[in-house]
């Protein structure tokens, strides 16, 4: 199995740099064939990731301890919920959740290629045309740059997908597919006396711990899609809302995640940990509160964006943010730089990938808006000023201006 779970992984993660590879080269050359294939290599991506965690969840629940982290990540609990600890064994320990985390983010790819697949068969005009709809080569032009921008957005999400398996499979202490030792297993093949008691800490078998991890995976996976989406009509110089479209309904079923998870994991820090309270301030717990801040941001501005045409740069910036600090807490929890009950021991790899993707996403959109400025002005002059303190656009100006500063 655990071979098995180590070529998957490897596919997996070739087949994302074949999807962005193919992606951006068909983009900048308009070869087709090549963003067929790029799109190919995204279901590949997926297909494969989601056989590695299939693998590890079947070893969970038939206590195949073949592989180590099944091992040190078991629950031999035999209560009403042992079923639901054994299963959540996939996202308890450091490379399992990584993994989760990792084929979260490309099924989120393969949901964005099968909204695209769906609305290039039906042939939807697209707003960003700029032509009446009667005109078919407008129209037809208007439906080549929103595939090209769902291609872009796709290359942007296979790179994170390539970041987070190289994380995987570059770092033994990422790998989640190393085959158990001979030394824990007897002369019959069963666990030795010392290899039994390894299992999952008791404090994570409640049924709140056993939720709250996948939820907050869930929003985190779901806002690299507004990142990709700023990412790739900053490529493209289209200020148009077609991008804002494409991410809004991301942006705001991943912040109800997001909040959802944060909730429940202050339900399990108080009812297990006892720490006297619903919130510890713990740099973990702290860390996963600054995307939920900028998500509240961004769903103002995407609003403003949509009806006014007005902080088109801004909302560029925020949705690149709000990818930056899912980042930011990812590497909080896996450098090593800070200590907390939360984080797992540093490694180098965590350090230099996470490190770098937290800069990239930074520099890279600021420095392409700079070079585009003019292409997102609003679409009406003096759109982004706020004429009166006491209207509604002020009141999404504030809620910005607050939230970021709280973040």
């Amino acid at each position: 199995m655990a071979a098995a779970g180590f070529v998957f992984l490897v596919v997996g993660f070739a087949a994302a740099l074949v999807a962005a590879a193919s992606l951006l080269v068909g983009y900048l050359a308009k070869r087709k064939v090549l963003r067929v294939v790029g799109r190919g290599a995204v279901l590949a991506s997926t297909l494969a990731l989601l056989l590695c965690c299939g693998i590890l969840v079947v070893c969970f629940m038939t206590g195949d301890v073949s592989i180590q982290y099944v091992l040190e990540e078991r629950s031999v609990s035999t209560d009403g919920f042992a079923w639901l600890y054994k299963l959540s064994g996939l996202w308890a320990g450091r490379s399992g959740s990584l993994l989760f985390w990792t084929f979260l983010i490309a099924l989120f790819n393969a949901v964005v290629l099968a909204r695209a697949f769906v609305q290039e068969r039906r042939r939807v005009p697209s707003d960003a045309s700029g032509f009446e709809n009667g005109d078919d080569s407008a129209a037809s032009l208007g439906h080549e740059r929103a595939s090209e921008l769902d291609d872009l957005a796709m290359m942007v999400i296979s790179v994170v997908v390539a970041v987070f398996c190289g994380v995987l499979l570059f770092s033994e202490g990422n790998m989640p597919f190393t085959p158990t030792p001979d030394r824990f297993f007897d002369a019959d093949g069963n666990l030795t006396a010392a290899a039994s008691t390894y299992s999952m800490n008791k404090l994570l078998e409640h049924w709140a711990m056993a939720i709250h991890p996948p939820m907050l995976f869930v929003g985190y996976a779901g806002l690299t899609v507004p990142f990709a989406y700023a990412m790739a009509t900053l490529v493209l110089g289209d200020s148009s809302k077609l991008w804002v479209e494409r991410s809004t309904r991301f942006v705001l079923g991943s912040w109800l995640f997001l909040g959802a998870g944060i909730g429940l994991g202050a339900v399990w820090a108080y009812v297990v940990l006892g720490w006297g309270g619903y919130w510890g301030w713990d740099p973990v717990e702290n860390a996963s509160l600054l995307s939920w801040l900028v998500c509240v941001a961004l769903v103002h501005t995407f609003t403003v964006y949509r009806q006014r045409g007005a902080f088109k740069r801004w909302a560029v910036m925020c949705a690149c943010l709000a990818f930056t600090f899912v980042i930011v807490a990812t590497f909080i929890t896996r450098s090593g730089i800070v200590q907390s009950v939360h984080a797992f021991s540093g490694d180098p790899v965590s350090l230099v990938l996470f490190g770098g993707l937290i800069i990239v996403s930074i520099i890279v959109p600021a420095a392409v808006i700079a070079l585009r400025w003019k292409k997102f002005d609003a679409d009406v002059e003096g759109a982004d000023d706020v004429e009166n303190m006491f209207s509604k656009d002020a009141a999404y100006y504030f809620n910005n201006v607050i939230m970021i500063v709280f973040t």
